[in-house]
């Protein structure tokens, strides 16, 4: 496997003037992304999973989208490109499974020539020749009948196979970076795992770096390899998926876990729930995002923004319960438990 950073965000934010005001999407967001490797960005809805990957796309409305910081690929930032030279970047070099592929595919055209004209736009081949290699990609993506496929409309295709064309589609140019945004959102159980596995199988074949923009802690587990847990609009968590997974440092991070139901839960359990709603980013609030949310905050939490503090060999939290004067009496020991205490 070839190694190497392909990708990295800078104090990445996104605002959106909108008629009540502008809302700040994304707030001050870094990551990287290496060759072969699978980071999740992961929280609930809302938090700026989807702006952050379609501010790497370059996909968002310019008109009403402010966009600050940086996006290196390769070093160059993406976010100095013009339109034509992002229109060469995607496709050929990022690619991107959208949410519903419903509304992802042209209804009007065949799903065939849907792939095709990527192989047409990025690599100079005849209609022809992509159509051909078009087959192939859906045959990889283990389409039955993909030459009858081939022919079909979006709408004559089940949910599951709609999600394999779009599969083929996004990697129809072999693209170095895969983004997949809840690419398992409308499938069922089977279908879902499915899916993932191929993913994955091609991932390696190809040896792509792929971010995985989910809420499904349990697709997180069989997937990623690390892990950025965002909420309204930050990284409150970040480190691999084992770290995160098996001792989460931050109290949002803690109540995700708590969230997901396991195989010793009875009827009779309630599930956990956390209390309250995301902040409203037309106003955000001017500390901790989470602090109104949280059952452990101080008075610090809503005055002043945390600072990442290392908590384990990869593993970042940015929360006030780390400093040695917190107020820790009640805190769960795992929330506590760290090496490495020097804010960063």
């Amino acid at each position: 496997m070839r190694n190497g950073r392909i990708l990295s965000t800078k104090d990445l934010s996104v605002s959106f003037a909108t008629y009540a005001g502008i809302v700040q999407a994304v707030r001050g967001v870094d990551f990287h992304l290496d060759r072969g490797e699978t980071l999740a960005l992961v929280g609930e809805s809302g938090c700026g999973k989807t702006v952050t990957a379609k501010a790497v796309m370059g996909l968002l409305p310019m008109e009403q989208a402010e966009i600050g910081g940086r996006v290196d690929f390769h070093g160059e930032n993406l976010l100095e490109y013009s339109e034509d030279e992002m229109a060469r970047i995607r496709g050929k070099h990022i690619s991107m499974i959208f949410q519903d592929p419903m509304t992802a595919l042209n209804p009007t055209m065949k799903v065939g020539d849907q792939i095709a004209e990527s192989m047409v736009i990025h690599e100079g081949k005849s209609m022809a020749d992509a159509r051909a290699e078009a087959l192939e990609m859906l045959e990889l993506v283990q389409i039955s009948n993909a030459k009858e496929r081939m022919n079909q409309y979006p709408f004559e295709l089940s949910g599951g196979m709609r999600q394999r064309v779009m599969i083929a589609m996004a990697l129809a140019c072999n693209p170095e970076i895969l983004i997949a945004d809840e690419p398992t959102t409308a499938l069922d159980v089977t279908i879902q795992a499915e899916t993932l596995e191929l993913i994955k199988q091609l991932q390696r074949e190809r040896d792509m770096g792929v971010i995985l923009i989910t809420h499904d802690m349990g697709v997180v587990a069989s997937m990623s390899d690390r892990i950025h847990v965002m909420y309204a609009g930050k990284v409150a968590e970040e480190g691999s998926t084992r770290e995160v997974f098996y001792s989460p440092k931050h109290p949002y991070t803690f109540a995700l876990m708590r969230s997901v139901p396991d195989l010793t839960s009875t009827k009779d359990e309630a599930l956990y729930s956390i209390i309250g709603t995301p902040p409203d980013l037309l106003n955000p609030p001017q500390g901790c995002p989470f602090a109104a949310r949280c059952e452990f905050a101080m008075k610090i939490c809503g005055l002043e923004p945390p600072g990442g503090v290392l908590c384990g060999e990869t593993q970042t939290s940015y929360c006030w319960l780390h400093h040695p004067r917190a107020d820790v009496a009640g805190v769960p020991e795992v929330l506590l438990e760290r090496s490495g205490a020097d804010a960063i």
